[in-house]
């Protein structure tokens, strides 16, 4: 399921962990409560109200999308993700961020 917004929507952090939410079929509420923050606050996340966000909860956040938070602090879009297989969506997801890290690397090589 390729993600809606498009390169630019997907340059702040918010249009980030948006588009990758609804990539995944998260709902709000059900992000939020497995990254372990409230609703309010990462609807106030993907709104862009808030100028800074903790290391431990966008980590958090990274974890419960299924991405290194690198991705979701970077500039760039997310446009690497687009189409990820299922399986490997998963294997990354349990991987951890070391794993996670190398292969953005290696695909930025590749661009």
């Amino acid at each position: 399921m390729p993600l809606e917004a498009t390169q630019e929507q997907q340059s702040s952090l918010g249009q980030k962990v948006k588009a990758l939410r609804g990539d995944l079929g998260l709902s709000q509420q059900s992000c939020a409560e497995r990254a372990g923050i409230s609703q309010g606050y990462l609807s106030q996340i993907e709104n862009d109200e808030i100028d800074s966000v903790g290391s431990k909860t966008l980590r958090s956040i990274a974890n419960t999308l299924g991405v290194s938070y690198l991705v979701l602090m970077s500039d760039e879009p997310v446009d690497i993700l687009i189409g990820i297989n299922p399986i490997l969506a998963d294997y990354l997801r349990d991987a951890g961020a070391p794993t996670q890290d190398a292969l953005i690397a290696l695909f930025k090589l590749n661009d």
